[in-house]
């Protein structure tokens, strides 16, 4: 799959200036409003960029890379059965972006 492939235009903004932003409450709080207006792929994909910033909140922004870690060592493995690939795949995009990396 394309890295990019979960990216959500509506949420580029929000997305290029959380890793580094002090307010990340604020920029979650954008990010929640916009994904109530989105539909289809783009609502799918922006609940993971919400779970994903909701989560850096609480964890810390390390948060992203050990689990885009733990996503990728899975993927890896070969064990991950294929109905679950995509998932994973959009997963790790998702992370990508919010931890700023070009897709």
């Amino acid at each position: 799959a394309d890295a990019g492939f979960a990216k959500v235009d509506a949420l580029d903004g929000v997305a290029s200036k959380f890793a580094d932003a002090s307010d990340k409450a604020a920029l979650l709080k954008e990010a929640t409003d916009t994904v109530a207006g989105l539909e289809g792929d783009d609502k799918v994909n922006g609940d993971l960029y919400v779970k994903y910033m909701a989560k850096v909140i609480e964890k810390g922004v390390e948060y992203l890379s050990k689990e885009h870690a733990r996503l990728e060592k899975m993927l890896g493995s070969g064990s991950v059965h294929a109905s679950k690939v995509e998932e994973m795949a959009r997963k790790t995009s998702v992370l990508n972006i919010l931890k700023g990396e070009e897709v």
